[in-house]
């Protein structure tokens, strides 16, 4: 029987980032490790709000080249991973007119979006399908978006990170 070493098996998780949302970067051992280090590709180190309490893994990171030397005793090993961007469409958040009593079609509700495609309509929870990200005449309700393509006539894959629109009355 021989002797031999077993080898040192570090998986890297890559998430990557999605929109205006950051991806995120795991790193497990076969080993354990004892430390972490993190940079960007300029060698700056990551700042430390990025990274998890156990400094495996690093969060909400934009696209970009990282280079990451993970220590597990006397050992390291120096890896670089990338985090891709993928361009979907996202609603990052909508401003509101309120509606004036509880029955006015005077509320207003605008979407803003990252990312919008080109000849791009927008389908409201409503049924409404408006050429401007932009909804009027609305009663007081809640509220999303969809970016739909007007050529297809289907819905476009895209991310909502905002809260849903609520337009309330202003009559108390």
């Amino acid at each position: 029987m021989g002797w031999f070493m077993q080898p040192t098996i570090i998986n890297v998780h890559i998430t990557p980032a999605v929109g205006n949302i950051g991806g995120n970067i795991h790193i497990s051992s076969s080993k354990k490790i004892t430390h972490v280090e993190w940079q960007r590709e300029d060698n700056q180190p990551l700042p430390t709000d990025c990274i998890d309490s156990e400094n495996t893994t690093a969060n909400n990171l934009p696209a970009s080249i990282y280079k990451i030397t993970v220590h597990y005793g006397k050992q390291h090993k120096k890896l670089t991973a990338i985090v891709t961007q993928i361009q979907l469409p996202v609603i990052t958040r909508y401003v509101i007119t309120h509606a004036t009593t509880d029955f006015s079609r005077d509320g207003k509700i605008t979407a803003f979006l990252e990312y919008t495609p080109q000849k791009c309509w927008f389908l409201w929870t409503t049924g409404v399908i408006t050429e401007e990200p932009t909804l009027k005449n609305v009663l007081p309700g809640s509220y999303t978006v969809c970016p739909f393509d007007p050529v297809r006539k289907i819905p476009v894959p895209h991310l909502h990170n905002s809260l849903i629109a609520v337009v309330n009355s202003l009559k108390m």
